[in-house]
């Protein structure tokens, strides 16, 4: 679900920031690490995790291609490539242990299962990966 007005509302509220430091901030990103942001909208986590560690490689995947294309153009701004991916979370087209770290912030809200893209994000982790949503 793509709304354009998000980057200028609930992006900039306090408690938003708050919790998306809160959790980049504990999967602490190590040079080299492969990144899933799941449900990455206009990628305001991406450019966090830049922020912390450009030597990592992310992709995000998102339902609204707009959104992604936002979401590949900040990164572009920040002098890092991403890629990004139209994919429903329910089923992530990665093999099993594909990522390192995956991060799932907001995609929850907009789910009726979460025990299924629970299951599926866990899939697609590393055996002693991390995770935060």
């Amino acid at each position: 679900i793509y709304n354009p007005v998000y980057d200028f509302t609930t992006a900039q509220l306090a408690s938003y920031r708050t919790l998306q430091s809160t959790c980049i901030d504990k999967l602490k990103f190590d040079n080299g690490d492969k990144v899933l942001c799941v449900g990455v909208g206009t990628g305001n986590e991406v450019i966090q995790i830049l922020r912390r560690n450009s030597n990592v490689d992310i992709v995000g995947v998102d339902y609204s291609g707009t959104a992604l294309r936002k979401a590949y153009r900040k990164a572009r701004r920040s002098a890092k490539e991403i890629r990004v991916l139209t994919m429903n979370a329910r089923h992530l087209e990665f093999a099993a242990g594909s990522f390192d770290k995956i991060l799932c912030l907001h995609l929850m809200d907009f789910v009726e299962d979460h025990t299924e893209v629970t299951n599926e994000i866990l899939r697609v982790l590393k055996i002693g990966g991390q995770r935060d949503r």
